[in-house]
């Protein structure tokens, strides 16, 4: 079993905007942070937005913060938002199995339980989790020398006389 790129991609948002909790993230910052283009940073914030795990702001000024504390932020919850399908084997497909056996087979079960508790397990960890027991979590802290606007920074520069004497 494997978790798609934008689940994966998904924690990382939500751990981004928990590290940075002072201000509101732009797309502009988070796709440099994370290396993802804008097209996809936007989808997968339009989809984290809509469940309520973000809350954003359109426009200038605009950007995203977390729509819910850290420690209610359930990792399975996450995963189930953001997978497409959890169908380990075809007959977890109600609609499309073509398996002869669909209805009275055992794997069926089992392979649903299976999926179950794998979320389950997810659901015991929150975002909360991750950034207490994470070694480098202030890593993920955006530095200052990004502007609100998610532009670098430009160095000041101070006119100093020229020291020729």
């Amino acid at each position: 079993m494997r978790l798609a790129r934008g689940t994966d991609f998904a924690y990382r948002i939500l751990m981004l905007a928990a590290m940075n909790r002072k201000r509101s993230l732009t797309i502009e910052m988070a796709s440099q942070a994370l290396g993802l283009s804008r097209a996809h940073l936007m989808k997968l914030i339009a989809k984290l937005s809509a469940h309520g795990f973000l809350e954003t702001t359109r426009g200038r000024g605009g950007g995203m913060v977390l729509g819910k504390e850290p420690k209610d932020i359930r990792l399975g919850d996450v995963a189930e938002v953001m997978e497409a399908d959890f169908g380990l084997v075809e007959c977890l497909y109600r609609d499309e199995s073509h398996c002869a056996m669909f209805g009275g087979c055992e794997l069926t079960f089992i392979m649903h339980r299976a999926v179950r508790g794998f979320l389950d397990l997810l659901n015991d960890y929150s975002l909360d989790d991750i950034l207490t027991k994470s070694q480098n979590s202030e890593d993920l802290i955006l530095p200052a020398c990004f502007q609100c606007d998610g532009q670098p920074a430009k160095p000041e520069t101070t006119n100093k006389p020229n020291s020729e004497s």
